[in-house]
């Protein structure tokens, strides 16, 4: 079933006119809120869940890495477009991350910081979600320091 690749877990409810799927997939109740969760902060072009696996990136752990979510959102004036990458962690504080996969973390910033020197024309942040960040709150910091 494709919905198991996205999310281990799906709802019924009625998705956002800009999220990809249909049924809503997530694996944790706070990727739920972010698929639900409207993002007023600028124009939101297009967001979803990226299929579990899909991005395959190497680590110094020896083992891959794929992240959460993708969102690509525009200014409101529409001066600037960004690519935005995150990966969500239903935890409550940074600490409480194993340190396996804060280096995996760390490898897929690196990854990203080098796509976008290499193709500066197609920018990418990556950023990291902890428990009780908003995406509105993350996306917002990123427009605002840009």
């Amino acid at each position: 079933m494709v919905t198991l690749r996205i999310g281990k877990k799906t709802d019924d409810s009625k998705t956002p006119a800009e999220y990809l799927y249909e049924p809503i997939a997530y694996d944790s109740p706070l990727e739920r809120t972010n698929i639900l969760d409207n993002i007023d902060v600028a124009e939101l072009i297009v967001y979803g869940k990226i299929p579990s696996s899909s991005i395959r990136m190497p680590t110094i752990t020896d083992e891959t890495y794929s992240p959460d979510f993708m969102y690509i959102v525009k200014k409101k004036d529409g001066t600037m477009s960004m690519n935005v990458v995150i990966e969500t962690k239903d935890i409550n504080q940074e600490t409480d991350l194993h340190p396996k996969e804060s280096a995996k973390i760390d490898c897929a910033k690196l990854f990203f910081e080098q796509i976008s020197k290499d193709n500066p024309s197609f920018p990418i942040s990556f950023e990291r979600q902890i428990n009780r960040q908003r995406m509105n709150e993350i996306i917002d910091r990123l427009i605002s320091s840009k």
